[in-house]
């Protein structure tokens, strides 16, 4: 018998607990939200784009993404190009064993539904060494209900994957105590959390600095390079160049221009065929680019038709950067949808009482920097990728949880102020 007969130690029966109810909320909310909203509806803006991959993997047939067949008619002789590197791959390979065994979009959205409960419960784990118990309790379940979180779990997009990847990484990168092999596995989360969402590039990066020592901060580097490369490697041979992603030029593009700054809203995002004019010399194949240029091609030149616009719009340029970090933490997306309502009385009952709360909590960090500052490499990354690209609620995803932490660290300093104050005045009034 391992164990006396009273059971598991406390502190690891408390802590499984504490896991278990973590979880069972989390996947309680989504599974809720699933029968409420329906989880067998169309494909939702990326999610084709997944699922189309994970059904050519499962077929067998590599990354090749099919772009729509009614385009088909304008290029009968060549039929339509197939970008091989426009999606990041680990999603896609997550989700090619269910196509492979007949599931649909339906069936991918439950994996993406799991992983999005799963992610609480991480958080919980990777900030015991953070918090008191009962701060990081509370920044668990309040990530279990984190409404953009929950809301993205709903379809199959990469968000969920990458901070199931991302979350142990941060919390192994904290935990000095494992050394360089604890640094070394990190490494490989945040190269794997970077496959699965390119956006967290610089968040992941900028753990390696956080690391604690120079050993681990190159174990960690080396180890995060090491899982990238494979990948890299394949598209220099596929693709001709080592890139990531071939998406990157049509993100940053769309994210600098003259209509994105000029908006009524600025610092959204722009598809293609709203950036540029219709004088013939647009992108023909939308967001995948231009037919007469390779998906490498069409990659550079969105990205250097954006930094043209910067170079010759500096002072739009600079306020739009401005208006990328409003929106990064703005309550309300100012979404054009139908429900665009709904989303902004969530946002302001939501983030604005963690907003609020994270900046009391800003005294936590100051007080302990070495602590924070795993957690400070998400939030840091998000905002220099944000001002880059754009800010909106998928953008910040990364930088959630250290803005739930710092919530939960300002709480506890509210409450606990509230308590000496209480404990004081009972004399009194006895």
């Amino acid at each position: 018998m391992l164990w006396p007969r009273a059971g598991y130690p406390p502190a690891v029966s408390k802590l499984v607990r504490s896991l278990l109810v973590v979880f069972a909320v989390a996947l309680a909310v989504r599974v809720a939200a699933a029968v409420f909203l329906g989880i067998d509806g169309p494909a939702r803006g990326d999610e084709r784009g997944y699922a189309l991959l994970a059904q050519s993997l499962a077929a067998g047939e590599g990354l090749r993404l099919q772009l729509p067949k009614e385009w088909l008619i304008s290029y009968p002789v060549f039929g339509l190009p197939e970008p091989r590197a426009f999606r990041a791959p680990l999603l896609p390979a997550v989700l090619a064993p269910v196509a492979a065994l007949g599931g649909g979009l339906a069936a991918m959205r439950c994996v993406s539904l799991a992983l999005g409960a799963a992610c609480a419960p991480l958080l919980l784990l990777a900030a015991r060494r953070l918090l008191s118990e009962r701060a990081a309790f509370v920044a668990a379940l309040a990530y279990a209900l984190w409404p953009p979180l929950v809301h993205l779990s709903l379809y199959a997009l990469s968000e969920p994957l990458s901070m199931v990847l991302l979350l142990p990484a941060i919390g192994l990168t904290a935990n000095k105590e494992r050394g360089p092999c604890g640094a070394a596995i990190a490494g490989v989360l945040a190269g794997l959390a970077i496959l699965a969402r390119p956006a967290v590039l610089l968040s992941a990066l900028l753990l390696a600095p956080a690391a604690g020592s120079r050993r681990r901060a190159l174990v960690l580097g080396a180890c995060l390079v090491a899982t990238l490369a494979p990948w890299l490697l394949r598209n220099a041979v596929v693709v001709g160049s080592p890139v990531l992603t071939t998406n990157s030029g049509v993100t940053l593009v769309g994210a600098n221009n003259e209509g994105a700054a000029r908006a009524e809203v600025p610092g959204k995002w722009w598809p293609p065929e709203e950036v540029y004019p219709t004088d013939g010399n647009g992108p023909d194949l939308g967001m995948w680019g231009w037919c007469e240029l390779t998906e490498v091609e069409s990659n550079r030149r969105f990205a250097s038709d954006a930094m043209t616009w910067v170079r010759s719009h500096p002072t739009d340029a600079l306020a739009l950067t401005g208006w990328k970090l409003v929106r990064l933490f703005d309550p309300d997306p100012r979404s054009a949808k139908p429900d665009a309502w709904w989303k902004a009385l969530v946002g302001w009952l939501t983030l604005t009482p963690v907003l609020v709360l994270a900046l009391l909590g800003l005294r936590d960090l100051a007080r302990r920097p070495r602590a924070w500052q795993p957690w400070a490499a998400p939030l840091v990354g998000t905002l220099i990728t944000a001002l880059i690209f754009y800010g909106d609620t998928r953008m910040r995803t990364a930088a959630d949880p250290t803005l739930l932490l710092l919530a939960a660290a300002g709480g506890m300093r509210v409450f606990g102020a509230c308590t000496r104050r209480n404990s004081t005045e009972a004399p009194r009034s006895g």
